[in-house]
């Protein structure tokens, strides 16, 4: 079993894979397309790929090249899985929801002539 955080102050218990609506809630967290978690990926360091994810651009290269190739690798594709995320409100799915106009009310704004 697995111990992962996926909401701050909140701890999940994963067992193998883990639900899906579970890795939604976390990668929604993280806003990643997917969750590069595979071998060599440390589920209980969330935390610590959360701020690796808010660092600038150049601070996240700075702190690769400090790392060893396995976990380097592992960062490159936190930061491609961050690169190609679409927040759902942003998703061009033709639909006009209430979260898109909370998220975006300058696209969406209307005045009468």
């Amino acid at each position: 079993m697995t111990e992962m955080t996926l909401e701050k102050g909140k701890t999940y218990h994963i067992n193998g894979e883990g639900t899906k609506r579970q890795e939604a809630t976390l990668r929604q967290r993280l806003r990643l397309k997917w969750l590069p978690f595979g071998d060599g990926a440390k589920p209980e360091a969330i935390d610590q790929y959360e701020r690796f994810l808010a660092l600038a651009d150049d601070e996240q290269r700075v702190f690769i090249a400090t790392l060893d190739a396995d976990e380097a690798e592992l960062y490159i594709a936190l930061m491609a899985a961050r690169a190609t995320y679409v927040d759902p409100t942003d998703r061009k799915d033709g639909s006009i929801t209430e979260a898109k106009v909370k998220a975006h009310p300058e696209r969406y704004q209307w005045k009468p002539e």
